[in-house]
């Protein structure tokens, strides 16, 4: 009995901020939903009226016909030159900072990166092996500028499973890298509260800032298209 109307309003509603309450039983505002989970829920809409067709509970599936609120886009930034440097002179004073600036310095998501190895680390070519998502960014060589070095070095001496790992030598989740590591090293640094995706985007700025082939500048961020690479990732500044 359940239509798209009665299922369009559920999003609908979650889509804008409500009412509801807190643990204490507080009435609170609640935010909106984001447009992922939004996208969820109206997969699992889909999938369960699916499902209904599959067992000849119904006939038609409803759920394809919802339609979720479009999505703001948010406006991507990169490290300042000024963050930048406030990132490096804290290199090895506060921790991971080192490993901001190497992310910055490296280009790899950040989710490439945590999955980096002491075996990614080329030697004899001076680089770092890894990547994935698209045929161009699987596996590849990411040379290290001398800036950052000693920092890998260090990090690849613990001899954990991965070269950014935990004191016990574990490998850092995605998520676990983001609130305990990262998001404190840049409030300890003094910098803005930029993702770490931001990383990526002063790589490939700073790339371009000095003069670096548009092919090459591709090939490091594991673009297949460099218009993607010039559109979303490169931030001119006036100077």
């Amino acid at each position: 009995d359940i239509r798209t109307a009665q299922m369009q309003a559920v999003l609908d509603t979650y889509s804008r901020p409500r009412l509801g309450q807190d643990r204490s039983g507080n009435s609170v505002e609640l935010p909106a939903m984001s447009h992922s989970t939004l996208s969820k829920i109206k997969a699992l809409l889909t999938q369960l009226y699916d499902y209904a067709i599959q067992n000849d509970i119904v006939s038609r599936n409803y759920a394809q016909f919802l339609v979720l609120p479009k999505q703001a886009k948010s406006k991507k930034d990169c490290f300042t030159d000024l963050e930048l440097e406030k990132i490096r002179e804290s290199a090895g004073k506060i921790p991971f900072a080192d490993v901001i600036l190497m992310m910055c310095y490296t280009g790899f998501r950040v989710s490439e990166f945590l999955e980096l190895t002491p075996f990614s680390y080329d030697r004899s070519l001076n680089a770092l092996r890894g990547g994935k998502k698209t045929e161009a960014g699987r596996d590849r060589a990411v040379p290290i500028h001398d800036a950052i070095r000693p920092y890998l070095e260090a990090w690849i001496g613990k001899n954990g499973k991965a070269i950014i790992c935990t004191d016990d030598g574990e490998p850092y989740t995605t998520d676990k890298f983001r609130r305990q590591c990262y998001y404190p090293a840049l409030e300890a640094i003094g910098v803005r509260r930029l993702s770490p995706h931001a990383t990526r985007h002063t790589f490939a700025t700073r790339l371009s800032a000095a003069g670096a082939r548009t092919e090459d500048i591709q090939a490091l961020a594991g673009h297949e298209d460099y218009e993607v690479t010039a559109n979303t990732y490169i931030h001119q500044d006036i100077k």
